[in-house]
């Protein structure tokens, strides 16, 4: 009976440590969604808060990805941050084109690899269809 119960004991003990997730750091190095706000014709601003204390990583790089939301993500432009408030990241997104949904992800760059956070959807406002671009349409 001792010999059974320490075949169960073992085989148990097996399986529990055989489910533990594997991971090579990756997962400790994760932001929220990105929040957009203030999107204009070309532009939008983002941010997102990191899931680990940014000052212990002061070389890492991070920042957000974005383009146009029918693309893969591989290929969007990104924007680094330098400077961040307590644990969050935020940035001005420009250059966008006029009326495009884009997606947007948090990012943080570790070796040669990126790991996005979960992306944000938005699309950009129409384009007032002349003008001088100061938005007050009478082109003056």
């Amino acid at each position: 009976m001792k010999q059974f119960l320490f075949l169960i004991f073992c085989t148990l003990s097996t399986a529990f440590v055989s489910c533990k997730e594997e991971t090579d750091g990756a997962a400790d190095f994760r932001f929220v969604q990105p929040e957009v706000t203030d999107v204009t014709q070309t532009t939008a601003n983002v941010s997102s808060r990191a899931l680990f204390t940014l000052n212990d990583y002061p070389g890492l790089v991070k920042g957000f990805a974005y383009g146009p939301a029918d693309e893969a993500a591989e290929g969007y432009r990104t924007v680094k941050v330098t400077e961040f408030e307590r644990n969050a990241i935020s940035a001005r997104l420009t250059g966008l084109d006029p009326e495009t949904s884009y997606r947007v992800h948090a990012y943080v760059k570790l070796g040669a690899s990126r790991i996005l956070s979960d992306g944000a959807e938005f699309t950009t406002l129409p384009g007032d269809g002349g003008g001088d671009g100061d938005g007050d349409g009478d082109g003056d």
